[in-house]
């Protein structure tokens, strides 16, 4: 290659090759760089260290955090252990309407200890079959206006001096630390007012486990039960309701236990001498007087029924009647109209049926009702045009009275607002109670009610023609449409006059 040739190719090649300004330009990024980068580590440096700092004091506070956790925890627990240690049943009695057994006020001194010991066992064995502590202690507490009640006692014909009213609380009140009859004075809302506040005082006392409200007399105190409901620390297991006299009409719309103590409490009403029923209900209770005063009264079988309706129990050596098919109200006296009070209407209290009662359960457990027997045109006819009759009269009594015409008392009295005094045949009386069994009981097949005049499965049967639609499938009881397996009756309960219904096991 030519020498002039060869420099303009160099000349090229340098033009090429990058210039002096480009390489400084580097170097000047290049220690940019260098500097960005050393300052970056400085400070992750820096902030390396202060989440050190931080790091160490999280660990600092989270080991007095768990230090504190476990103080507390043993706090809670300690706290528990007193609460469960110191735990309580309380039971509170609206004592101007719970009126204990006349047994026990006539002989205060040995009926007051013997009415807070059945008082406190009934309370135990309700603990033991529902799964709560038997050992917890039972706080009683009697609200009554004292004067007010022991004249009405006395008035009534149980005490022959209203003296032992006082000395049977006395008694009472002496006779367990626990127990405590508190007069409230004269006043008509006394009473309700101290049940009610003391409800709500237990109520939110965690040291009460249970409360067992016996007021159900008075209608007044569905309102403050039914505030409870609401709650969410579920009331229905720490409030249970005890009937003396007949559950007021409202307390039929609230979801609580119901129990009753009637070897403790009366189930009726007291009777007032000025009042037109007074004469009966004195007679009722003067012949059984002698029967009622005993504190610890014998337990004899009924009036034994025919050897072709008894079979043997392995309990007692008693028999036990194995229901036949008929389905028998309590029957009207006929001259029962003239018994009635000055302003026609018949007395709320009657003699009782002297027969035992018995309630039939088969081998599930669920009540078994009698069989009705098919009743006569003629009886039917007569009864709707009875029942037809009260439907288009000018009146707003429209409708038979179920306890009156079935059971034989009514503890509405003159207040109730149906029919008493139109007079029904046996044959009607059945027609009427079969036109009652046709409605489902509300307390289900575990019913207990010996009174209890409606339904607990289907009286048809398998036979029922409404099938799938029948009111008898029930969500809570399952389909009520019992086949013969389900009719067979395995045991039963007796009606005592005091204390909890006997069971007795039948043989097959």
């Amino acid at each position: 290659m030519a020498p002039k040739a060869r420099d303009n190719a160099y000349v090229e090649k340098r033009k090429e090759g990058p210039s002096l300004q480009k390489i400084l330009k580097q170097e000047d990024e290049k220690t940019k760089f260098l500097k960005d980068l050393v300052k970056r580590v400085d400070e992750v440096e820096v902030e390396a260290a202060r989440l050190k700092l931080d790091l160490n004091e999280q660990r600092n506070l989270r080991i007095r955090y768990q230090k504190d956790v476990e103080a507390l925890s043993k706090q809670i627990s300690e706290y528990q252990e007193g609460v469960r240690n110191n735990s309580y049943v309380a039971v509170l009695i609206d004592g101007d309407g719970a009126i204990f057994h006349e047994a026990f006020l006539e002989t205060p001194a040995q009926g007051a200890p013997e009415a807070c010991r059945r008082l406190n066992e009934n309370i135990k064995d309700h603990l033991k079959s529902t799964g709560g502590r038997e050992d917890l202690p039972v706080l009683a507490r009697v609200y009554a206006d004292l004067d007010n009640l022991a004249n009405a006692i006395h008035q009534s014909g149980i005490v022959d001096n209203k003296e032992k009213v006082s000395k049977f609380f006395e008694h009472f009140t002496n006779s367990r630390a626990e127990f405590e009859f508190i007069n409230v004075g004269f006043g008509k809302e006394n009473a309700d007012c101290k049940m009610k506040k003391m409800l709500d005082h237990y109520y939110t006392d965690p040291r009460c486990e249970r409360i067992y409200f016996v007021g159900c007399h008075d209608g007044g105190y569905s309102h403050v039960l039914k505030e409870h409901l609401n709650n969410r620390d579920q009331p229905k297991t720490r409030i249970f309701l005890v009937e003396t006299t007949p559950a007021a009409y409202l307390f039929k719309w609230l979801d609580f236990e119901k129990l009753s103590f009637g070897d403790v409490f009366r189930k009726e009403p007291l009777p007032r001498r000025d009042s037109p029923f007074f004469h009966i209900a004195a007679s009722r209770v003067g012949s059984n007087r002698a029967s009622d005063r005993e504190i610890m009264p014998k337990e004899g079988p009924a009036c034994p029924p025919s050897p072709s309706t008894m079979v043997g129990s392995p309990i007692l050596d008693a028999a036990v009647p194995v229901p036949v098919k008929k389905m028998l109200p309590i029957r009207l006296p006929p001259s029962h109209a003239s018994s009635a009070s000055n302003d026609g209407f018949p007395p709320a209290i009657r003699q009782p049926a002297k027969s035992a009662k018995y309630i039939y359960f088969n081998k599930n457990g669920a009540r078994v009702d009698p069989e009705m027997d098919e009743l006569s045109q003629q009886a039917k006819d007569s009864y709707m045009e009875k029942y037809n009759a009260l439907k288009s009269a000018d009146t707003k009594q429209k409708v038979f009275c179920n306890s009156w015409y079935l059971n034989g008392q009514c503890r509405w009295a003159e207040d109730c607002e149906k029919v008493h005094d139109v007079e029904l045949t046996e044959e009607e009386l059945l027609v009427h109670g079969e036109k009652v069994r046709s409605s489902l009981c509300y307390n289900g097949v575990k019913c207990e009610d010996f009174d209890c005049m409606l339904s607990h499965h289907c009286p048809e049967g398998q036979n029922c023609r409404r099938k799938y639609k029948c009111k008898f499938i029930t969500k809570k009881d399952g389909n009520l449409h019992y086949d013969d397996a389900s009719m067979k009756i395995v045991f039963c309960l007796r009606e005592r006059t005091s204390g909890r219904p006997i069971k007795l096991k039948l043989d097959s």
